[in-house]
């Protein structure tokens, strides 16, 4: 089933339209406006080591409020409670069962189980709720780079993954969404495979994509490449059940400069075989010609769809109920147009956000309206 929302009950976000960010056009009454503004931050200068970040690579928030932290340097994972409080951290720099080698990723499925995934080698560590290691496994492939990871229920979580893989031709890259049992890594769906050799003129631009899931066995999924606003809606099956249609008339703005930070798209470096030279050279993937019309998406408070608007001061949420409906404007209050800006939201906790261009110290912001 296919379902079309109306425009007139969103706001318009784009330099056509003469609106200012956060202001409403033409919004039905039932869409409510409000301003995501930062009530609280965790992390310090320095001081309490609880409360000192050498380098946030990823967060998540914890039912009843809360949220976990996971620190890139100090290579561990602190918890925290609603109020902000420390109440214990995790983990540290090895090989050993529980140590991480470069964690990346972090991700809390429902039944109170945290996942560290690493960078590089694909490995998967999982801990129950009070960060007692319980198992790890290997995603396969090489220099597996896990760019978002997100629980899918109580037993199994979806990863958005980039890595290369050799064969008789060379160097491939690969990109992948899918679905692996929390506990013992099989691959249970496989919803995006994207594959295409490791060259510098490779148009990286359909491997794309943001996702977002419930916790309950629903996964939402936009691709940047899309001309349309357009997210697809995923089960435990390969195929889409349902597709929200938003705004079939709204024009994508255009990417200015290659390096422009585009919210939605992420860089990541790569090898291949240089033609000219005839030996191994880097690369960074290229970046779209548009903004994707979705920059970011997110389960809010009470299970609501949250999609990002794009463009290159992305800032506003639009929310959508689980019927496919309009019903809330998001604005976020933080950071500048040059910041890059990351936002955690689950329906049983928090919204928490991260300033990844922080000139100071790093910190984790706890937003309400």
């Amino acid at each position: 089933m296919k379902r079309i929302l109306l425009p007139t009950a969103f706001l318009l976000l784009c330099a056509s339209c003469g609106v200012e960010p956060g202001e409403p056009a033409a919004v039905a009454a039932a869409v409510v406006s409000d301003t995501l503004a930062a009530v609280d931050s965790i992390g310090i200068l320095m001081g309490d080591s609880d409360y000192t970040f050498g380098a946030i690579a990823d967060f998540a928030p914890l039912a009843g409020g809360g949220v976990a932290v996971l620190d890139r340097i100090a290579e561990r994972v602190s918890l925290f409670d609603g109020e902000g409080v420390f109440v214990r951290s995790f983990g540290r720099h090895g090989e050993a069962p529980g140590e991480f080698q470069w964690p990346a990723s972090l991700c809390v499925l429902p039944s109170g189980a945290i996942l560290v995934l690493e960078g590089a080698s694909g490995k998967v560590n999982v801990f129950d709720s009070t960060g007692a290691f319980l198992s790890s496994w290997i995603i396969e492939g090489m220099g597996i780079y896990p760019m978002e990871v997100e629980a899918f229920d109580d037993s199994s979580f979806v990863a958005y993954d980039f890595s290369m893989d050799m064969d008789e031709d060379g160097l491939s890259t690969l990109f992948t969404l899918w679905r692996y049992h929390a506990f013992t890594g099989e691959v249970l769906s496989r919803y995006v495979t994207w594959e295409a050799p490791a060259s510098a003129s490779t148009d990286f631009t359909g491997a794309f994509l943001l996702f977002a899931t419930d916790g309950a066995g629903r996964v939402y999924l936009s691709r940047a490449a899309s001309d349309q606003w357009m997210v697809e809606v995923f089960e435990a099956a390969e195929a889409p059940v349902d597709t929200l249609l938003c705004f079939p008339g709204l024009a994508r703005i255009a990417v200015e400069s290659d390096s422009q930070h585009v919210p939605g798209v992420p860089r990541i470096s790569y090898m291949y075989q240089d033609s000219e030279q005839g030996n191994m050279a880097s690369g960074t993937t290229n970046l779209p010609e548009f903004f994707p019309l979705v920059a970011g998406l997110e389960i809010g408070p009470g299970g609501s769809l949250w999609a990002l608007r794009g463009g290159p001061d992305a800032r506003d949420w639009d929310e959508i109920s689980q019927d496919g409906e309009p019903v809330g404007i998001h604005h976020m209050a933080l950071g500048d147009t040059s910041s890059v800006i990351l936002l955690e939201a689950s329906a049983s906790g928090g919204i928490y956000a991260f300033d990844a261009t922080s000139e100071d110290y790093h910190r984790l912001y706890r937003l309400e309206p």
